[in-house]
């Protein structure tokens, strides 16, 4: 046969398996499927992500979900580097996800200049206070963003007095690390970001935007829209709890390191600072769903092997990813990992058009700081 159909709740979709397209759906009506249809009926890029892992085939939508919802031309660059087929006439048709996650209202102007080797400039900001707390009280984050590379750091805190810890640990790390000296620090006029006598120590110039021209510092501005609008995504496709939108925002940082760009020549901040190309096959679609192996030491004969996860971030320092357990409320680092990437456990009922996320509480729009 030529079709198969694929039960999703209250609903069920009919796919062309030779074009793998979607040609058909229905609702459940009392008791009955009543079947629709619908040759430019658009699913969802969760439904997509199963009806590609039908055949077997990792494509460009599954690829889209991965990655943060990309947009289709840098999903194009991407496909040069990993093996999966992408038409010339390619489109996403992520009408759910990307639009909840990416609307904006207003275009804001670059001149895009780059300094002339990693770290000859960074810029820092400090984002937040969120009003809700992530699950270990987490309320800020620090972004850090190379100049010449574009790459970014981002670290998750309590309170804004963190941050001249974290910039001098960030310094540190620059000189051992990379054998490099940073030139120059540039940031708005908040308080905690002065590090006036240490700079002068280190002989770093700081670099201050005038007031109320967010515009001069605009590299981590436009940074932080980037990031809160892949984090939205994920946070969406998911639909995760609000208390982890810490692990959404940390693991958009790592997913746009990772991620092509025009401006950057089509490579991503990555390539630039590392020199090599990353390991893709690592990545996995957010907050999905995930088994981990148990503990020999603590299994016998007839224990389970593995336990049933939710996939939330790639821990820095680590080669594994960082799980949360649905039964026993805890996190687990673990590499001996499955993925069933087309499945989401917060998410509790299938997507409809009328009510496309009946369980979900969506925050407030997140404020630009």
């Amino acid at each position: 046969t030529n079709s198969c159909v694929f039960f999703l709740g209250n609903c069920f979709l009919l796919q062309d398996k030779k074009q793998n397209g979607v040609i058909g759906k229905g609702n459940l009506h009392q008791g009955l499927y009543h079947f629709q249809p619908h040759n430019e009926y658009a699913c969802s890029s969760m439904h997509t992500v199963v009806l590609s892992q039908c055949n077997n085939v990792v494509d460009a939508n599954v690829w889209h979900a991965r990655m943060g919802h990309l947009s289709d031309n840098v999903l194009k660059i991407l496909s040069n580097k990993i093996s999966f087929h992408i038409p010339k006439d390619f489109s996403s048709n992520c009408f759910l996800i990307c639009p909840l996650s990416k609307f904006k209202h207003l275009s804001f102007d670059s001149h895009n200049n780059f300094s002339e080797s990693p770290f000859d400039l960074i810029h820092c900001d400090i984002w937040g206070p969120f009003p809700h707390d992530t699950h270990d009280g987490k309320k800020y984050f620090l972004t850090i963003a190379d100049d010449n590379s574009r790459y970014n750091w981002v670290h998750l805190m309590r309170n804004k007095s963190e941050a001249p810890h974290l910039l001098q640990a960030f310094f540190k790390l620059v000189q051992t690390q990379f054998s490099k000296n940073i030139k120059a620090m540039r940031s708005d006029n908040a308080k905690e970001l002065a590090l006036t006598e240490f700079l002068q120590n280190v002989g770093v110039v700081h670099q201050f935007s005038c007031p109320h021209r967010p515009q001069q510092n605009s590299v981590v501005e436009r940074r932080h829209q980037h990031l809160l609008n892949v984090a939205r995504a994920l946070m969406f496709q998911a639909q995760l709890p609000i208390y982890f939108w810490g692990e959404c925002v940390s693991t958009t940082a790592y997913i746009i390191n990772r991620t092509s760009s025009s401006n950057l020549q089509n490579q991503s901040p990555y390539e630039l600072l590392y020199g090599k190309v990353p390991a893709y096959d690592l990545i996995k679609v957010f907050g999905c769903l995930c088994y981990a192996a148990t503990v020999p030491a603590q299994r016998h004969k007839f224990t389970p092997r593995a336990t049933k996860f939710v996939f939330l971030k790639y821990p820095f320092g680590y080669k594994g990813y960082k799980l949360y357990d649905l039964d026993n409320h805890k996190f687990l680092i673990s590499r001996d990992v499955t993925f069933q990437e087309n499945s989401f456990p917060f998410a509790t009922s299938t997507y409809t058009t009328s009510d496309p996320f009946p369980n979900l509480v969506v925050p407030r729009p997140l404020p630009d700081m």
